[in-house]
């Protein structure tokens, strides 16, 4: 369900660098997601979304998503030493930090995913709302910001770099949005066939 349109556009080719691209629309989106132990329902809203029309699934970018403060555990369950409820799993908070909505993942094939259709209007208004991505500021997949400032907590070696006085204290980095002038170009990674109305989770690659 389109839930609005930004006006803005990005063009979009596919995992081969030869493969065409194609302008394609920014939109904010909604899916339905409904909790398998009490079938509450719970709207899903990935603003600043691209829209492919002829997908029958959808994408999530999931360094979008962690900007919005979704925590993203991909690791299977079964693949993680002691797992517990919030492995393989997406966690989704809200304006109440006591309210964290807790996102199952399946597995088909080796891609990790939610079951979500298309909501109805009614659905829409009346049921809770969870934001996935955020809607502002502006995202740019071909920004550098973030590896500038991954770069800068670690050595050459990779390892965190020592932090003097401030170590017991929590990193916060101050980044500022940057607008970009030029429509991005967004590589989408190759998946098996899905069947329809699911959420996939899987990367959008910058170029």
């Amino acid at each position: 369900m389109i839930v609005s349109r930004s006006g803005k556009v990005v063009d979009v080719c596919g995992y081969g660098p030869s493969t065409t691209s194609r302008q394609l629309e920014v939109v904010t989106a909604a899916i339905v997601y409904n909790r398998p132990t009490t079938g509450e329902t719970i709207i899903l809203v990935l603003h600043q979304a691209i829209h492919v029309p002829n997908m029958d699934h959808h994408l999530l970018s999931t360094m979008q998503s962690w900007k919005n403060d979704v925590t993203n555990n991909d690791r299977p369950k079964f693949l993680t030493a002691c797992p517990n409820d919030n492995n393989h799993c997406i966690l989704a908070p809200s304006d109440d930090p006591n309210d964290i909505t807790r996102l199952p993942l399946r597995i088909h094939g080796t891609i990790s995913y939610l079951n979500v259709r298309k909501p109805t209007a009614a659905k829409y208004a009346n049921c809770k709302h969870v934001s996935l991505t955020a809607d502002a500021p502006d995202w740019d997949p071909r920004t550098t910001k973030y590896q500038v400032v991954e770069d800068s907590l670690v050595n050459n070696a990779g390892r965190l770099l020592e932090r003097g006085d401030l170590k017991d204290q929590p990193f916060i980095s101050p980044l500022y949005s940057e607008l970009s002038t030029n429509p991005p170009i967004i590589h989408a990674s190759s998946t098996k066939p899905f069947p329809k109305n699911m959420l996939s989770y899987t990367k959008l690659i910058p170029d």
